[in-house]
């Protein structure tokens, strides 16, 4: 996505030869090949666009799983039998920011999220000019989102 196509055009070619290296450096998982298992089937009875091998490989590491899908985890969190499996695996928007602003602190993300604000609704509401409450923001949206995908636990910062 960072060669070419929609996130290229957003971001800007000079950002994304900027993410690149850092993304390539980092390790993907692969799915399994193998029959459908009763997780997949489940999963696509309720619309969520998941293989199972992928699943079972989330659940059975320390890996914790980035998405921006707020439709996805809703549905996700649906399904009683993935919940305790995904307890603190999922990583938001709102959790990655807040870790950046505690660490890099509240300007320097402002100033790296500025350009693409129109990109992102967290972005536009956090980071609009004159918001002095960046953080309670996103710790509003977060806690919102936490509460919407109930039971399921998200990864907080």
């Amino acid at each position: 996505m960072l060669r070419r196509g929609r996130l290229r055009r957003e971001l800007g070619e000079a950002l994304c030869d900027l993410l690149l290296p850092r993304a390539e450096a980092m390790s993907a998982m692969q799915p399994r090949a193998g029959r459908v298992g009763r997780s997949a089937r489940r999963c696509s009875r309720h619309r969520i666009r998941a293989k199972s091998s992928f699943l079972r490989q989330l659940t059975g590491t320390d890996m914790l799983l980035l998405t921006a899908d707020k439709r996805a985890l809703r549905a996700v969190s649906r399904l009683n039998f993935l919940v305790p499996l995904l307890k603190k695996k999922i990583v938001v928007m709102e959790a990655i920011l807040l870790g950046l602003c505690a660490t890099l602190g509240v300007d320097a993300v402002r100033s790296a999220v500025a350009p693409h604000r129109l990109l992102d609704k967290v972005f536009l509401s956090c980071f609009s000019p004159g918001n002095d409450q960046v953080e309670d923001c996103l710790w509003s949206n977060l806690n919102a989102l936490q509460v919407q995908v109930s039971p399921l636990s998200l990864w907080m910062p």
